[in-house]
């Protein structure tokens, strides 16, 4: 894994400014210059990272309710990555199966506040909701 980060960062532009944050993104974002461009990669493991910290479910909705806040607040034009995990197997565990209804919970509130809405299917995008 270490390889893998190491490789990830030589690969970004050096113009690029990186945060490496993985519980506190809304209040990374609140730091961001107002009407930046803004890559969050990604919400997945934020949510993963969230829940083994024994967040509940209702504040991690809060919190991507803020994270919907100060991104539009800020003015900021935001990519997020996430993954479609609802459109796998069925988890096992209970565990499981709350990150997987957590995740697409979190994925809908975004999206429902996002201009437009991609999802990428063998490397090609599908549009879900069009920009304008």
């Amino acid at each position: 894994m270490a390889r893998r980060i190491a490789a990830h960062r030589r690969e970004r532009p050096r113009s690029w400014i990186t945060i490496e944050e993985s519980r506190g993104i809304p209040e990374a974002l609140a730091r961001i210059p107002l009407g930046s461009v803004v890559i969050l990669d990604c919400l997945t493991l934020w949510i993963a990272r969230l829940l083994s910290d024994r967040m509940d479910s209702a504040r991690i909705l809060a919190r991507a309710g803020e994270l919907c806040r100060i991104v539009r607040a800020r003015r900021l034009s935001l990519i997020a990555v996430s993954n479609e995990v609802g459109s796998g197997v069925v988890p096992p565990t209970t565990l499981g199966r709350s990150y997987r209804d957590l995740l697409g919970a979190v994925n809908a509130a975004i999206a429902s506040k996002a201009d437009r809405v991609e999802l990428m299917v063998a490397g090609l995008p599908v549009r879900i909701k069009p920009a304008g």
